[in-house]
């Protein structure tokens, strides 16, 4: 067996054996994925039912991932996303027809909950969060850990668990390989994303990596030799799994026909697929695998032992070894708990399809950039009155583009789709893709 073909043994049945833990029973009729963390998420007990603890993990299972096997942030977050949803989803059906009765009924009640639910983050009254239920309750507590031990790769490895009901299987396995955090001086910035509508000046918009879990998404992998020898890798460690609740979300209204978003096409939130699937909000975690007292054995080999050793080193697999402790060479352990795979439910076709007014036509969606509030106004100039207000970081329907009274040099207005009906300066929303111009008056 080549080093190649046995890395990728290695990474699928370590694979097939997490999502054995996540979904011993599978998921029934439904579609899910297991996707695994490119490096363990460290967490830390606030003391359970604490309102520390209850921000940590809605900030923990907030962010939206790709569908695919390993866990890549799509830049989205579950309620800022809900909540464009809810602002924008506009029935298509006839008035008085039961189908639009029924979906006005969803979103209002829906509406209502998210907003009831919203608490105040600690030291920021003004910031919001919307919180996810953990079940159980006391996930970090000392009871209800089961212990687990299995060897990947070798000549021998421990039998590979067969895919469990609605578990999807990837084309293509994460690969059991190591991560190290690249020198600092060699990490450059990245650009996140380009408005072409801004002054020069304002244009793109830069961010370095500041802390390991950005840097890992780029640092170089490095296989390790260990995967060739006869014994493989063994692991043991004890673990739990997390379900997660988000009672302010109700993801069955992608099950109801008779909407659309302005702005967005059909399928726009997901295309119902669990590989090859652009769509903004294509899967729903609904489940997370923590592990703790984590130890690691093999044979290394010269090269693997240095890398064990370094303090470079962040991670095997989905395991983070930052800070584990290497006693005799051989042998990495870490005590603390992390989060290293998650079950995820695959959205159906969401907006569902359908015919869409040509008012109503697909145009773009952007996201406010401002610090503040973003004020909307009921036409594109600074004097229009104000008809409501969008949040930093909203994700919002745009409709169409104009000229109007420059902000900060730029003078395009954007027309919004959505709650709050009005305009809003382009100065301050990041277009997430071409916007057509308004129809002259």
């Amino acid at each position: 067996m080549t080093g190649t073909t046995a890395r990728t043994a290695a990474g699928g049945q370590l694979f097939a054996q997490l999502a054995d833990l996540l979904a011993p029973q599978g998921v029934g009729d439904a579609s899910a994925l297991v996707i695994l963390e490119p490096s363990g998420k460290d967490v830390a007990d606030g003391g359970a039912g604490t309102p520390a603890a209850a921000e940590a993990l809605a900030d923990l299972a907030n962010t939206v991932p790709a569908a695919a096997a390993t866990f890549f942030d799509t830049g989205g977050t579950y309620d800022d996303l809900w909540d464009f949803v809810l602002r924008s989803a506009r029935p298509t059906g006839p008035g008085g027809d039961a189908a639009r009765v029924t979906l006005a009924h969803l979103v209002n009640d829906n509406r209502a909950d998210f907003e009831l639910m919203a608490r105040a983050r600690l030291g920021s009254a003004g910031d919001l969060y919307h919180p996810v239920l953990a079940e159980p309750a006391d996930w970090l507590s000392e009871d209800g850990w089961t212990s687990a031990s299995f060897r990947v790769g070798g000549d021998d490895p421990d039998p590979t668990p067969a895919p469990a009901p609605g578990v999807q299987v990837p084309h293509e396995f994460p690969g059991l390989e190591w991560r190290l955090i690249a020198a600092r001086e060699d990490v450059q910035p990245q650009r996140l994303w380009q408005e072409p509508e801004l002054a020069a000046a304002d244009r793109i918009q830069m961010e370095a990596f500041d802390s390991p879990d950005r840097v890992v998404d780029v640092t170089a992998k490095v296989a390790p030799a260990a995967t060739d020898t006869p014994s493989g890798v063994e692991l043991s460690f004890q673990y739990r799994v997390i379900g997660l609740q988000r009672p302010w979300l109700r993801a069955h209204l992608c099950r109801l026909g008779g909407w659309a978003i302005p702005g967005l096409p059909a399928g726009g939130l997901s295309n119902g697929m669990s590989e090859g699937n652009p769509g903004i909000l294509p899967v729903l975690t609904t489940r997370m695998l923590v592990v703790r007292n984590l130890v690691v054995k093999a044979h290394w080999n010269d090269a693997d032992r240095a890398r064990a050793a370094s303090a470079e080193t962040i991670a095997l697999g989905p395991f983070t070894l930052a800070g584990a402790a290497n006693g005799d060479g051989s042998e990495l352990t870490r005590p603390a708990p992390q989060i290293v795979a998650w079950l995820a439910a695959v959205l159906p076709v969401c907006p569902p399809p359908g015919e869409v007014k040509d008012a109503d036509a697909p145009a773009s969606l952007g996201r406010v950039v401002s610090r503040g509030p973003l004020t909307v106004r009921s036409d594109h100039t600074i004097k229009a009155a104000t008809v409501g207000s969008l949040n930093a970081g909203q994700t919002v329907a745009l409709v169409c583009k104009a000229q109007g009274d420059a902000v900060g040099g730029n003078t395009v207005w954007y027309r919004l789709g959505q709650d709050p009906q009005g305009w809003a300066t382009a100065r301050y929303i990041k277009n997430l893709g071409p916007v057509p111009p308004c129809p002259a008056p």
